[in-house]
């Protein structure tokens, strides 16, 4: 036996030296995110996944989610199934070993467990077993060593995370001096050298177009679609006329001759609202109160479905109600949504069959799957859905493609909410037409003058990326900055607010007057670090930029 302790510590020893900077790094890191040597331990213990540990110190952090963490450990560990399946038949016959030992399987041990020379009076089962302690140990000593020094002693851990990278690397040129043969390693070299990231988008980013032209990515445009079929003919309907005319439903008249016209002819329609439930919320008409998520603090959405008010972001439902909590007013149903939508159709086409996809109707895994396959094999009429039905649906007999508000994601306080907006249009519209057939779409909007909607419609990316932008480059937005944003958080709203205020006022200047400015600015230049100065102006008619989000250029006022 004691010759195999010392086999399985000599075997062991080159993962000890690796696991040194690596594991004082890890320790490291989790002390500077707030967490003891004791943290350390656990996740060393419980987790032993050195790649997945390194970049659980940042989703920490950043306050993800656990559910969230399960899935990318479980997508970026998956390659140890295949080291399961090498060992398969070893380990089967080690008995209740056998779970350490798969428990233990991590990168290192794979590595060790491939290269093992047994020599004479080694006994093989307890040289698997001690190595694969001997390496669990060494890693998590390691990081509680490096969060007990983390604690004494300040660190810098700039750069520290690529210890693990360097560990790796070791481990590569170790196997690489005992392998028989160079063949896999000269396979998986160029393999690596030759791979290429294939970036493959009708509507690229801002960002990722301004690399391209700078000269970073390489670009390959199509300018015809993959069947030689002529994109679909495009017609804006202009909402206000609709208002006008008395027209009070989410479907304009343009729309619902289209749609007639598609039931007379067999063909199918699909229908794009990209916000689902009955009205978009309740709100008294006596003195405006709105009901908001007790978490979120955001607007409530209405489902007539179940009579509940819904918070679209935690989850949480409470019961509808006609009165006004507040003053006792009648609440009113404000905005549409998908099934608001829905009942409409069914009034103004008793006959047809319509298919609503969203997350309510979704439900189950898969159920996207089963409703799409519904649509094509039933031939039913209308499909109407949000996002779900955007992008990647190749139907025959979808003629017709219906965008129900167009301005629904482009007036809201997002910079990329022109962006967000061209792609959703224009991969909704390109849905239709994509058989024998030709196709056509009608983009709904109360702003038709708009160059995002008006790109959209003539599926021209090229005028919505210079129009986009001139305006980034303008307002300072990236690719031409980077922006940051803070969350605040915590169960007592007041103390939140007051901790949001102090973490403002650390990070820069609050300017109130135009005399301050020059000093603000000064002490901006001065500083190495990030810097916020927030400039607070009254409010008045001529603030550049005075544009909507999508307006062109020429629109902005300097006065």
């Amino acid at each position: 036996m004691r010759k195999t302790v010392a086999y399985a510590f000599h075997h062991s020893i080159p993962i000890l030296i690796g696991f040194f900077p690596v594991g004082l790094a890890y320790g490291l890191l989790m002390q500077q995110a707030g967490y003891n040597f004791l943290w350390s331990g656990a996740c060393s213990l419980f987790v032993l996944a050195g790649s997945l540990q390194f970049l659980m110190v940042t989703f920490f952090a950043g306050g993800v989610s656990l559910a969230t963490v399960a899935v990318l450990a479980l997508l970026l560990n998956s390659r140890h199934i295949f080291y399961g399946l090498s060992f398969i038949d070893k380990f089967r016959s080690f008995g209740p070993w056998r779970w350490f030992l798969i428990y233990s399987l991590c990168d290192e041990n794979y590595s060790l467990h491939c290269s093992h020379d047994f020599g004479p009076d080694v006994n093989e089962k307890w040289a698997y077993v001690l190595t694969a302690a001997l390496v669990t140990f060494y890693w998590v000593a390691l990081s509680m060593l490096g969060g007990l020094v983390g604690s004494l002693i300040p660190f810098d851990t700039t750069g520290i995370d690529f210890a693990l990278t360097a560990l790796f690397t070791v481990i590569v040129v170790d196997q690489l001096r005992g392998a028989r043969t160079r063949i896999p390693a000269a396979v998986a070299a160029v393999s690596s050298i030759g791979a290429l990231l294939l970036l493959g988008s009708a509507t690229p980013t801002v960002e990722t177009m301004y690399y391209a032209r700078e000269g970073r990515y390489q670009v390959f445009p199509l300018y015809r679609r993959y069947n030689e079929k002529a994109l679909p003919e495009v017609f804006i309907a202009d909402l206000r006329d609709e208002l006008r005319a008395g027209n009070e439903t989410a479907v304009s008249e343009p729309l619902r001759s289209a749609l007639e016209e598609n039931l007379a002819r067999g063909e199918q329609s699909i229908l794009f609202l990209n916000r689902r439930g009955s009205s978009r919320m309740l709100l008294c008409g006596e003195c405006g109160e709105v009901p908001e998520c007790p978490r979120c603090s955001v607007p409530m959405t209405y489902h007539s479905a179940n009579g509940r008010l819904m918070c679209h972001y935690c989850g949480h439902s409470e019961p509808a109600y006609d009165r006004c909590p507040q003053c006792g007013g009648i609440m009113k149903h404000i905005g549409t949504g998908t099934q608001k939508v829905e009942e409409e159709l069914h009034a103004l086409f008793p006959g047809a069959k319509v298919l609503r996809m969203d997350t309510d109707t979704v439900g189950a895994s898969h159920g996207h799957e089963k409703l799409l396959r519904q649509f094509e094999e039933e031939k039913i009429p209308i499909l109407l859905g949000t996002q779900m039905v955007a992008k990647g649906l190749d139907f025959e007999n979808v003629t017709l493609v219906g965008v129900l508000c167009a301005d629904a994601s482009l007036y809201i306080d997002n910079y990329r909410a022109p962006e967000r907006t061209f792609s959703l249009l224009s991969q909704v519209v390109g849905r239709a037409g994509r058989g024998s057939k030709q196709g056509r779409a009608i983009i709904q909007t109360f702003t038709p003058e708009n160059e995002v909607i008006r790109a959209a419609a003539a599926q021209d990316y090229d005028a919505f990326y210079e129009s986009e932008i001139r305006m980034r480059r303008l307002r300072r937005y990236p690719p031409f900055a980077d922006l940051f944003s803070f969350t605040v958080t915590g169960a007592d709203e007041s103390r939140v607010i007051r901790a949001a205020k102090a973490l403002r006022d650390a990070l820069g200047y609050a300017v109130e007057r135009r005399e301050e400015l020059d000093e603000a600015i000064a002490a901006m230049k001065a500083s190495e670090g990030a810097f916020l100065l927030e400039v607070r102006v009254e409010g008045e008619e001529n603030i550049f930029p005075m544009v909507p989000a999508g307006a062109p250029v020429s629109e902005i006022r300097f006065e």
